[in-house]
Formats: structure tokens, C-alpha cells, sequence
């Protein structure tokens, strides 16, 4: 969080700047590693098997990480928080681990947006991750002439450089509109070549 901060020179400055009593402007310092605060905003960085830490004070956002590690009623509990906020806005960032369980419990209630990659030759859009049928005998080839594994259309086959450029498509477009879901794969990480794909596979 603070290197993101950090990078962000008038953000930083909200950070590290405060109101006195009399109203001037004083330097205030960074805050603790549990509690920010930026503007007229509070940041906790809290968790959830404390005994209080989910039920003393009220919120706007809640980001939950790490939500395979949670049980469905502790989320219940931190989402709570927010009850009478106009805002009441939760966004919940995992690794699935059992499928309808932790995250993907959450995420089967979402529109389930998958990343679709689009191939610049013939234009098919592809889930270059999907291991149904597509990843990795036809999302990833070996070119010999290049002496390394490229990303390949699913479609017609032709070499794909950028996999980032694409879109999201909805598996569950009937969701509530309030309820959107995404699966991020790692075919669009910037760090992740084929051959990393297809090694760690």
C-alpha cells in the first residue's frame, strides 16, 4: 500500500499532512501500518479472526485479500460493517481453491467476466486459460524458427503477441447489476511468458 502511496506525490502529500485544531495545515506523518489516513478518509488494514476487529466500526469499502483463507459467515461479518452506508461497496480478491467454496462462492453469484483475448489475424476472442479443450495444446505453441513457445489463437492458430488486448465477457450476464465478478487469469500478466505457462503446467 504505502509503495503505491508513495509513487503518487499528491496523494502522499494528503497522507502526510493533517488539519490542527485551529485548522492549519501540519505535518502529520505516514500513520501506522494498521491505520492511514488520507484526506477526511480512515484506511484500516485489519483481520478477520480478530474477536472485535470486524464489529466495532462502521465503513463505506471493505477489501477482503486472501478469501479462500475465510469462512462465509466471517465475510458476512466484515460486510456488515456497512450496513448504513450509502456506499456499502465490498470487493473480495482470491486465489479459488474449492470449487464452490471461499471466492468462488462469490463469484459464481457475480456475472463471472472471463478475460477474452483477441487475436489480431482473425479476430476470435478466446479465454486463453480455459483447460477446456484450449490451454495449453491450442493456446500455446512451440515456433521453431524462434527457438520458443508463443501464445497461439485457439481459432485458426496464428501467433498471438500481446494477450493483454481483448475484453471481458460475462458468463452470467443475468447477475445482479450490484454483483460483478472477474476472473483474472494469468495468461494477462505482463510477467507471465508462454514458457512460464506451459513450464509451471
Amino acid at each position: 500500500f504505502m509503495r503505491i502511496v508513495r509513487s503518487s506525490p499528491e496523494l502522499y502529500r494528503m497522507l502526510i499532512t493533517g488539519k490542527d485544531v485551529d485548522g492549519k495545515t501540519q505535518k502529520v506523518g505516514e500513520g501506522n501500518v494498521l491505520t492511514r489516513r488520507i484526506g477526511e478518509s480512515l484506511l484500516l488494514f485489519l483481520w478477520t479472526t480478530g474477536k472485535v476487529t470486524t464489529e466495532s466500526i462502521p465503513m463505506d469499502v471493505v477489501t477482503l485479500d486472501e478469501v479462500q483463507e475465510m469462512t462465509l459467515d466471517q465475510i458476512d461479518k466484515v460486510r456488515a460493517r456497512t450496513g448504513d452506508s450509502d456506499i456499502q461497496f465490498t470487493l473480495l480478491l482470491s486465489t479459488a481453491n474449492m470449487p464452490e467454496l471461499d471466492i468462488d462462492h462469490w463469484y459464481r453469484m457475480g456475472t463471472q467476466e472471463v478475460w477474452h483475448t483477441e487475436c489480431p489475424a482473425c479476430g476470435e476472442l478466446s479465454d486463453l486459460s480455459d483447460p477446456a479443450g484450449i490451454f495449453p495444446g491450442r493456446s500455446i505453441g512451440y515456433n521453431d524458427a524462434a527457438g520458443e513457445y508463443e501464445w497461439r489463437c485457439p481459432a485458426c492458430e496464428s501467433a498471438i503477441e500481446n494477450p493483454q488486448v481483448g475484453r471481458y465477457i460475462a458468463r452470467n450476464p443475468g447477475a445482479p447489476a450490484n454483483m460483478r465478478s472477474f476472473l483474472l487469469p494469468r495468461t494477462i500478466s505482463p510477467r507471465m511468458t508462454p514458457r512460464d505457462m506451459i513450464e509451471s503446467w
